[in-house]
């Protein structure tokens, strides 16, 4: 049959991923081209795998999973699209639709609806699946409700390396949050099933939380929660933080490894019970399915039930297991239910590792020849039984750090996608927690099941777990006394991501085939050893270290109802002025942090506070706090007795910052670059600190734009009497679009042809207001608002200054 052979399930597979990489709502080259590479691999493989009879079907099926991957893509993008409209053209509405999961949140439930209709005077509309959040936990799973709420779209990334929330719900095809305003007289409950399978394996999750928060701290209980329930309410986000930059965040969530674990436990206990394969493949199957849909049966758990079920049946029908032909319909029963799963972050760090495994178990094969001593035949000598067993611990040490670093080689491009950083170290803390991350799930399952009838035997178990978290912190701080610990990368250029992954397939083949080029005379060199691995490495550094040019820019974030502006040379000079938030909770953590990490900004070396109202210093002060490198902080003179400026100037030299005030006449330089401080003089007084805001004039390449913090009217008329200002290119509008601010007189006299605002889209000040856009728009400016359009960029770029929103 067509489908016996392993290799045509893996071609299936990549003829789907081509098409839906294809089929995209803006394709680029970063899908296109690895698309075009996966097509040609199918024809290579359609070509020399198979006889000529077969070549035609094959051809036949490749072409036709390819168009039926671009044509469910397209159908599912369409229809999005469409639903999308429909929900954000009302902005109450009443949905009738079917509970299929809830998530214990800190002080709420997150519910899923799905099979959603949009009641209407005529035929209902089918909407889908969306979520809401209600503050009781009432309603079962399974239940159908009728809800009434206000419609909330999820918003895309707003900046630079920040999260994308609205691709994040279209990839998992939900489509909108509704908020309930009236609580239980929004929501009716219109039928409960019988059987509440679901209803079920959630109280048995509540109870494994409950058992944990009572009996472990508050690390271990969120830690555990997290792993054995899938809940991440209780996980702290420093904790979190930790293990990401550890490289072992994998044990934070239910992944394919906790799924493998247990079922393999369940399987082997069964067995060993001499239980018929049947029975135990059985029960085992059902073990992770409920475990799975207990801890919400994510991507990874999906993956890695596909790939156990065909294990099994191998097992019970006595053939063969191969796990690139179990990867490869997983991929495809996953992707042909939701195409746009291929671009979450579960799937691809999911799919990719298991990749790596398969693809080591064929190139690193056990040598069933290689020589381990049996214990037993060196009695006679203990020496040699001493020695001989340190022999067998270091190959079996040397196998593990072999496939720790072949599993990182395949993961740090996405790591460095995703993260802007990657961790150097993780394959020796990986050899540290994989040994006893079975220990620690199976240990806390069974400690959270038995507590009701054996709490002292539990108990133990817990203080085992408590014990094994505390080994796994002490290896995380070990590892941060290194140099180089964590790797700032940035986003890396996706042309060196494709190589590198082109190159790691290309090493793949040589080292299939490298017996083969040894035997022939004119492909010899190629069966040189170290050759590929010194290739493979150059084209890994070149991915993680290699960026542009950097471009010369002016950054102003999207902070919300507040300011943050990002100046860079061009040549490594970095500025940033002011930098918080009053509308946006963790602005430095959220939108800052990201837009740094993101451009591979290692530290600031100037941050300039025009004033310290919190909605100007926030994210400046969560920065400070988590100790990122800041070099100068430059506050005004005329408020060096301001109770906040010397709260933030303590902060700062606690952290190494150095502090210093500045004056009207002060000048920065940098490369091609320079900024110049208009005001306020040192002995300035004003009604409020708004007035003494600083002001900075920059000009570069015949550009020039003028920052003006919180300036009113009065200090705006100041300067001009001062004759301090001159006519500049652009404007960073003052107080957000103030009615009090960008007087006509300034704005006659300064003349911008473009004017920036920073505000968030719904204030209560109602910035910017109509009175100030009105001024500004009888100045003949092009008005740009972060509120509309998010980060604005103004890059030089050929010989010339150019704004990108």
């Amino acid at each position: 049959m067509i489908l016996e052979n392993k290799h045509h399930i893996c071609l299936l597979a990549a003829a789907l991923t081509a098409g839906i990489l294809l089929a995209g709502e803006h394709p680029s080259v970063q899908h296109v081209f690895p698309a075009v590479l996966l097509l040609f691999a199918c024809a290579a493989g359609v070509y020399k795998k198979h006889p000529s009879r077969e070549q035609i079907v094959m051809l036949f099926l490749v072409t036709g999973f390819c168009l039926l991957g671009a044509g469910i893509t397209r159908q599912h993008l369409t229809s999005y699209t469409g639903r999308q409209k429909i929900i954000s053209s009302t902005a109450q509405v009443t949905l009738c639709g079917t509970v299929t999961g809830k998530e214990i949140k800190s002080d709420s439930y997150l519910y899923h609806l799905k099979q959603t209709y949009l009641n209407t005077d005529q035929t209902p509309v089918f909407l889908g699946h969306i979520i809401f959040l209600n503050e009781t936990d009432v309603i079962p799973i399974g239940a159908k409700i009728k809800i009434t709420g206000k419609v909330q779209c999820f918003s895309p990334a707003r900046n630079d390396g920040n999260f994308d929330f609205a691709d994040y719900y279209q990839q998992q095809n939900i489509l909108c949050r509704l908020r309930v305003e009236n609580g239980e007289d929004a929501i009716q409950i219109k039928k409960i099933p019988a059987l509440l399978c679901r209803e079920q394996l959630y109280r048995l999750q509540k109870h494994i939380v409950q058992i944990y928060t009572e009996q472990m701290n508050q690390r271990d209980a969120g830690i555990l929660c997290t792993l054995a329930a899938g809940t991440k309410s209780l996980l702290d986000p420093e904790i979190k933080q930790q293990y990401q930059e550890a490289g072992i965040s994998h044990l934070l969530s239910v992944s394919g490894l906790h799924i493998s674990i247990l079922g393999f436990s369940v399987y082997r206990f069964l067995r060993f019970l001499r239980r018929s394969y049947p029975c135990s493949a059985a029960v085992s199957t059902f073990c992770i399915l409920c475990f799975s849909y207990m801890s919400g049966f994510g991507i990874p758990a999906q993956r890695a039930i596909v790939m156990y079920l065909c294990m099994m049946g191998a097992q019970i029908f006595g053939r063969t297991y191969d796990g690139a032909h179990g990867l490869a319909l997983a991929a495809i029963l996953l992707l042909i239910t939701n195409p746009l799963t291929l671009y979450q972050t579960g799937f691809l760090f999911s799919f990719t590792a298991m990749l790596a495994i398969v693809q080591y178990s064929r190139l690193f094969p056990e040598q069933e020849d290689e020589k381990r001593t049996d214990h037993e035949g060196n009695r006679k000598s203990i020496n040699a039984w001493i020695k001989n067993s340190l022999r067998n611990r270091l190959t079996d040490l040397k196998k593990n750090l072999r496939f720790s670093l072949w599993l990182q080689l395949w993961l740090l491009p996405m790591t460095a996608w995703f993260y802007y950083e990657v961790p150097l170290y993780a394959m020796f803390l990986n050899l540290l927690i994989l040994p006893f991350s079975s220990w620690l799930l199976g240990g806390g399952l069974i400690a959270a099941l038995i507590y009701v009838w054996m709490p002292g035997i539990a108990g133990w178990i817990l203080v085992t777990c408590h014990a094994i978290l505390n080994l796994y912190d002490a290896g995380m701080r070990i590892l941060r006394l290194f140099p180089g610990n964590l790797l700032l990368t940035g986003q890396p250029e996706p042309f060196w991501i494709i190589t590198y992954y082109i190159v790691l397939a290309f090493f793949c083949l040589w080292k299939l085939y490298r017996k083969l080029f040894a035997h022939n005379k004119n492909m010899r060199w190629l069966s040189l050893k170290g050759l590929p691995y010194g290739i493979l490495g150059i084209f890994l550094a070149a991915t993680l270290l290699v960026h542009p040019a950097e471009t010369p820019g002016i950054f102003l974030l999207d902070v919300g109802q507040g300011d943050g502006i990002f100046l860079t040379d061009g040549h490594g000079g970095h500025i940033w002025i002011d930098g918080g938030s009053s509308s946006e909770a963790a602005v430095g953590t959220y939108r800052m942090l990201p837009f740094l990490k993101y451009h591979r900004v290692n530290a600031v070396d100037v941050w300039i506070v025009t004033h310290p109202d919190a909605d100007h210093i926030s994210g400046l002060e969560e920065l400070l706090e988590q100790g990122y490198p800041v070099h100068r902080l430059l506050l005004a003179k005329a408020l060096s007795e301001d109770s906040s400026c010397q709260k933030l100037a303590e902060l700062a030299k606690k952290q190494g910052t150095s502090v210093s005030y500045v004056d009207t006449g002060d000048t920065l330089h940098l490369e091609e670059m320079t900024l110049q401080c208009l005001y306020p003089d040192a002995d300035e007084t004003a009604a409020d600190c708004n007035g003494l805001s600083q002001v900075w004039e920059l000009r570069s390449h015949a550009f020039s734009m003028l920052f003006t913090g919180d300036l009113g009217e009065e200090q705006e008329k100041l300067l001009l009497k001062r004759q301090r200002l001159h006519p500049v290119t652009a404007l960073k509008v003052a107080h957000h679009g103030s009615r009090f601010s960008s007087c006509e007189e300034f704005l006659n006299y300064i003349h911008p042809k473009a004017a920036f605002i920073s505000s968030s889209a719904h204030n209560r000040y109602h910035h910017p207001s109509q009175e100030a856009l009105e001024r500004l728009e009888k100045e003949g400016c092009d008005i740009y608002c972060t509120k509309d359009c998010g980060q604005i960029s103004i890059l030089y770029r050929k010989g010339q200054w150019q704004i990108r929103q």
